[in-house]
């Protein structure tokens, strides 16, 4: 924020001119302290300093002090005669991550609060549920996220746009899907609600003891409301966690022994929810040397085909959620990270970034083998086809681009 060189203009603090009287020394506040960044002799230059520091984004306020010579020497009054505190920065809206362009259309609650559903969630409320730190699970059975959410105006964004995808699919007009839509909104809103006052009735999750909270549910309420009080008994347990990467944490240690396969789908439904966090993703793979190789991980991952001993400087993350889906198979964990490694493969991120098409083209050599079973089928089918003939295209241009061939 200052020259330190020396050269004439506004460098760091040195020693005071023998002599001065009058001193005004500039100060700025950024880090949590305060910091003494130069000293005048004019009280305009000082000013004027203290000003110009608000170029440095983090500095929060400044201040000039001056100090004036008492007979005898030395500088013993001092009084402040400038300060300013940067303006608080507008606060950004929260809004839907991205457009709704899904057509699928749900006919029951159980279809909108599915899998499908929460992945579509999962995009395009990125915002609002990393601002909460929240999965749509958490969402769908909690009625004050629910209310938050709408006082936000995102639900009425989110069923405009979903309405409007609907209806240019040919599934009806927009005002119809719009009203089918909100019966279905108010209903996960209304169970959610009516929910609270059972709260007393629903058992208290307690660390490592999932499985007899699934046995308790099962004791208390009926067969059909098990899974959504179960859910709910989840949504509080995991209330208060800092971060996206504690709660995997949390469920990851609850999938113990005792946890039957039933039981464990709940689980999985949550997991699932963290993972489709693209965050949750990075953090979990971890630093990788291209695109190729960490699609090529996801790819072994969801195949149960990782050798984890083998993966290079593997995350803590890593190595939990392949013990989770080797061991519990987790489909749906498995399917939004299939869903992840799709939507990152049809974009037009280069594979490896390299000037060399050669080697662009061993990574997508290597990518293709791993995304196809022994029988020769891919696991994304025609959509898959239509990619890599697309980069396989754009690593051909490059070259005869390189040989001077004009294309």
């Amino acid at each position: 924020m200052s020259d330190a060189t020396g050269a004439p203009g506004w460098g760091k603090r040195g020693p005071a001119i023998p002599g001065r009287q009058v001193e005004f020394e500039v100060h700025a506040y950024y880090e949590k302290h305060w910091v003494t960044e130069n000293s005048f002799d004019s009280e305009k230059d000082a000013i004027a300093c203290a000003k110009s520091l608000f170029s440095d984004d983090k500095v929060e306020e400044v201040k000039v002090i001056r100090f004036r010579g008492m007979m005898g020497g030395g500088l013993s009054l001092k009084k402040e005669i400038f300060t300013e505190k940067r303006a608080p920065k507008a606060k950004k809206a929260i809004t839907l991550s991205s457009k709704i362009t899904e057509t699928r259309v749900c006919t029951t609650m159980a279809e909108f609060m599915g899998l499908e559903s929460r992945i579509v969630m999962n995009r395009i409320l990125r915002e609002f549920l990393d601002h909460l730190m929240i999965t749509p699970t958490e969402l769908l059975h909690n009625y004050s996220y629910q209310k938050k959410l709408d006082s936000m105006g995102l639900i009425a964004s989110a069923v405009a746009q979903l309405a409007q995808a609907q209806s240019g699919a040919g599934h009806g007009d927009i005002r119809g899907r719009i009203d089918e839509i909100y019966k279905l909104v108010n209903q996960v809103m209304y169970k959610a609600q009516e929910t609270m006052s059972e709260r007393k009735r629903i058992p208290v999750l307690v660390e490592k003891e999932f499985a007899m909270l699934c046995r308790r549910v099962e004791a208390v309420f009926p067969e059909a409301d098990r899974g959504y009080m179960v859910k709910t008994a989840l949504t509080a347990y995991l209330n208060g966690a800092g971060s996206l990467a504690g709660k995997l944490e949390q469920i990851a240690a609850l999938v113990t022994e005792d946890v039957d396969n039933a039981q464990v789908a709940h689980l999985d439904d949550i997991l699932s929810d963290l993972l489709g966090s693209g965050s949750s993703v990075q953090d979990m793979l971890g630093e990788q040397p291209s695109l190729a190789t960490a699609l090529g991980v996801l790819a072994d991952l969801v195949m149960n085909k990782l050798d984890i001993a083998k993966v290079k400087k593997a995350t803590p993350q890593l190595v939990m959620i392949h013990g989770l889906l080797n061991g519990r198979g987790m489909p749906s964990s498995k399917a939004v990270l299939l869903d992840r490694l799709r939507r990152e493969y049809t974009t037009n991120k280069p594979l490896v970034r390299t000037n060399d098409p050669t080697v662009e083209r061993e990574g997508l050599n290597a990518l293709v083998a791993k995304i196809t079973d022994a029988n020769g089928r891919h696991l994304f089918g025609a959509e898959f086809e239509e990619a890599t003939n697309k980069r396989s295209q754009a690593i051909r241009r490059d070259q005869l681009s390189k040989l001077g061939i004009a294309t």
